[in-house]
């Protein structure tokens, strides 16, 4: 065990990550993600994009975190909803910085350099 966990660790995050989806993951179809159906997608989307549409206008700096902390707020009456909600953000946080913000770095360092 100590030497799966050994080489584990020698893996960048980003394919860590890829490699616990892979093993865990919930399957929609032949999808990973986003763990929620199809039909249940398009009804938050609906309200999602109204959102979207929102924020970008206002910007998200301090609005975002007032809308997270409304929802949280108003939906978590327990530990247990306030643990669910606070892992489904630590989550989100990390699937957008794999996701998003890891391949405008590699970008990044192709355009001008990497600083190791």
């Amino acid at each position: 065990m100590k030497n799966l966990i050994t080489k584990l660790e020698a893996l960048s995050s980003s394919l860590f990550i890829d490699l616990i989806i892979q093993m865990v993951g919930v399957k929609v179809g032949e999808k990973i993600m986003p763990y929620i159906v199809d039909e249940k997608r398009e009804q938050i989307d609906l309200l999602v994009d109204n959102l979207i549409d929102k924020l970008d206008t206002m910007g998200i700096t301090g609005n975002l975190n007032y809308v997270l902390f409304r929802m949280a707020k108003n939906l978590c009456h327990d530990y247990a909803t306030h643990s669910a909600f606070i892992a489904d953000l630590e989550c989100a946080k990390l699937e957008i910085y794999r996701r998003l913000t890891v391949p405008y770095e590699e970008t990044k360092i192709i355009e001008n350099g990497d600083v190791l």
